[in-house]
């Protein structure tokens, strides 16, 4: 008789799961909130979260009441979830009167970089869920601001407003003062300087892009906006406190002796460094700040006719 051979195990075909259906933990069998997923199918998986709703989302349902009750629930799930997915959402049932509890979820939420969403029924739960497995594949222009074609304007705000640090403000400047795009794009760094608003961060980012050739090799030989020397801009007012020396009693000029005229520039010329500048800056940004202050005094003091000297008692 020949030896029967073992009986091998039947292993079950895997089923293959719907990638249009909302996967759901068996954890949350019999939950209220299955009764309003109606217009997206749902199947049961053995997942780590409580609901996928895409390739990458996943989501956690959690009740304040039991939150109370079980204050490290929400640890130890978002510790076995970890980074698995790549948007994470809390689903948190306000069932309590008491704010202190959302503001405890919120920052532990915000802490373990997941999103918190409230909802106050089951009901809106389950149409947070199926409006996350709808618009799973959907791109972000349903939400964006669109652009007609005729708007001419708009398409102008849309192009140089991406450019850093300019904004609507700023290009309302340029259109006003420029007419056109064409305008814009012939001017000079020493005319886009003269608009108010736009200091010398913004004209040198500005006048990059838009002079920058689309070729990576033509590219190379442009400068770029921090090799761009701010001496080429022209030379905004600038406004300074003179130094006043304080006055001296009659009693005190009598008793000292009067220093050498030469101390005495070298002092004042001291003072002038010394003193703080405040610039003109449309910019609200700062930007002038950047600059060499020594420059700036050198070219103000060049520029000034008359300084203001204190009056020489007799």
């Amino acid at each position: 008789m020949q030896p029967q051979e073992a009986s091998r195990p039947i292993i079950p075909k895997s089923k293959t799961p719907n990638p249009f259906a909302i996967v759901v933990n068996p954890c949350q069998r019999g939950s209220g909130i299955l009764n309003y997923i109606r217009n997206v199918p749902y199947e049961f998986g053995q997942i780590l979260p409580d609901f996928v709703v895409g390739e990458t989302t996943c989501t956690l349902i959690l009740s304040l009441k039991y939150h109370l009750l079980h204050p490290g629930y929400l640890h130890s799930r978002f510790a076995q979830i970890r980074h698995l997915y790549q948007t994470r959402v809390v689903l948190c049932l306000l069932d309590v009167d008491d704010d202190k509890p959302v503001e405890e979820v919120t920052r532990i939420c915000f802490i373990n970089n997941w999103t918190l969403a409230c909802v106050w029924s089951h009901e809106e739960a389950g149409r947070y869920l199926e409006t996350f497995k709808v618009y799973e594949k959907r791109s972000a222009d349903l939400i964006q601001d669109r652009v007609d074609d005729n708007d001419t304007k708009g398409k102008l705000l849309e192009s140089l407003s991406n450019i850093r640090s300019v904004n609507k403000t700023d290009v309302a400047t340029l259109a006003t003062n420029f007419s056109s795009f064409a305008g814009i794009c012939n001017a000079s760094m020493e005319e886009l300087a003269c608009c108010p608003g736009i200091g010398p961060k913004k004209v040198q980012r500005l006048y990059y892009v838009l002079h920058a050739p689309f070729s990576t090799s033509a590219a190379r030989t442009l400068p770029q906006p921090s090799s761009l020397v701010h001496k080429t801009l022209p030379s905004l007012p600038l406004v300074s406190t003179v130094p006043t020396t304080p006055t001296v009693s009659s009693s005190t000029t009598n008793s000292e002796e009067p220093e050498d005229k030469s101390d005495q520039k070298e002092k004042e010329q001291k003072d002038d460094k010394n003193t703080p500048f405040s610039y003109f800056d449309d910019d609200d940004d700062d930007e002038w700040n950047n600059l060499n202050e020594y420059d700036l005094i050198y070219a103000f003091q060049n520029r000034s006719t008359t300084t203001a000297k204190p009056e020489e008692k007799p």
